[in-house]
C-alpha cells in the first residue's frame, strides 16, 4: 500500500468529490496498484488520507461493488475482486458444481440443516405436492477455495424414497452436488428442470450465510427438477454474491431451413 502513488482531491474542481474518489480508485485498479484480493484502506482512513466524508467514500466505493470490481466482507473490510468465480447459472448441465469442479477449481460445501418441512402454498406447488405434504429441506453454503459464494436451499419430496431423510443425513456434502447425492443414496437423477435468475439484496439471514452485509447484490436462482419419468424431485433457492457470479449464456442461430 506505501508504494502508491500519492493522488489528492480538489475540492474546488467541479468534478464531484465522489467522482475525483472514483478516478484515482479506477487508475489504481487499471494501474495494477490495486490487485486482485488487496484489502482497500479502511473508510476512515480513505477520509483521512483525502480530506473527504464517509457518505463521499461510502458513494464511490459503491460503484465498484455493483460492478463486482470490489466486493465487502463484512467485519473484514473492502476488497479487489478477482475474476468472478461463479458463473454458467443456465447452461444445461448436471449441476453447477459439477461445472466448477471441473473448471479445476477447489469447491466445497458446508452442510447448514436438514430438516423435514410441511409444504405449504408455493413451496407444495413448486414440488408438485399437496399442500401439507412433507418435503426434506437441505442448507448449504458453497465456497470456492475456501471462500463462501452462495447460500442454497432445496426441497425433495419425502415420498421419494421410503429412507430419504436418513440416506441423505449419512452423506457427506463436502466435496460433491446433490443431484450426484440423491443418485447415490437413492438412485433418482435429474432429467430436465427449469431455473430463473433475479437481481436481488440480502436480507440478514442470507447475508449472515455469505458473510455480507444486508442490502449488498445478490443473484437469486430458482430452479425445479425432474426425473426422466417427470415426477418433480427438486426445487431450490440459491443465493449467490453478485460480487463473485457471472452469468453465461448460450445462443445459436436457427437452422435457416426450418
Amino acid at each position: 500500500m506505501s508504494d502508491r502513488t500519492e493522488q489528492a482531491i480538489d475540492p474546488s474542481s467541479r468534478l464531484p468529490l465522489y467522482a475525483q474518489l472514483e478516478q484515482i480508485l479506477e487508475q489504481q485498479l487499471t494501474s495494477g496498484e490495486l490487485k486482485a484480493g488487496d484489502m482497500l484502506p479502511t473508510e476512515a482512513q480513505l477520509c483521512a488520507q483525502f480530506g473527504i466524508s464517509r457518505p463521499v467514500v461510502r458513494q464511490a466505493i459503491s460503484g465498484f461493488v455493483a460492478r463486482g470490481q470490489l466486493y465487502r466482507l463484512r467485519g473484514k473490510g473492502t476488497f479487489v475482486s478477482g475474476a468472478p468465480l461463479a458463473d454458467r447459472l443456465l447452461r444445461p448441465t448436471l449441476g453447477f458444481f459439477d461445472d466448477l469442479a471441473a473448471a479445476g477449481l477447489e469447491v466445497s460445501n458446508d452442510l447448514v440443516g436438514i430438516e423435514v418441512v410441511a409444504a405449504q402454498a408455493a413451496l407444495a406447488e413448486s414440488l408438485a405436492l399437496a399442500p401439507g405434504g412433507a418435503a426434506v429441506r437441505i442448507e448449504r453454503r458453497r465456497r470456492i477455495g475456501g471462500e463462501v459464494v452462495a447460500f442454497m436451499r432445496s426441497f425433495i419430496p419425502e415420498s421419494l424414497h421410503p429412507n430419504l431423510v436418513a440416506r441423505i443425513e449419512h452423506c457427506d456434502f463436502t466435496h460433491t452436488s446433490l443431484p450426484r447425492l440423491l443418485e447415490q443414496s437413492i438412485g433418482i437423477r435429474p432429467h430436465s428442470g427449469h431455473r430463473w435468475v433475479q437481481a436481488v439484496v440480502a436480507d440478514a439471514e442470507v447475508g449472515g450465510h455469505l458473510g455480507i452485509a444486508a442490502g449488498e447484490a445478490l443473484l437469486y436462482v430458482e430452479s425445479v427438477e425432474d426425473d426422466h419419468r417427470g415426477r418433480r424431485i427438486e426445487y431450490s433457492q440459491a443465493w449467490h454474491r453478485g460480487d463473485r457470479t457471472r452469468l453465461e449464456f448460450e445462443s445459436s442461430r436457427p437452422d435457416s431451413g426450418q
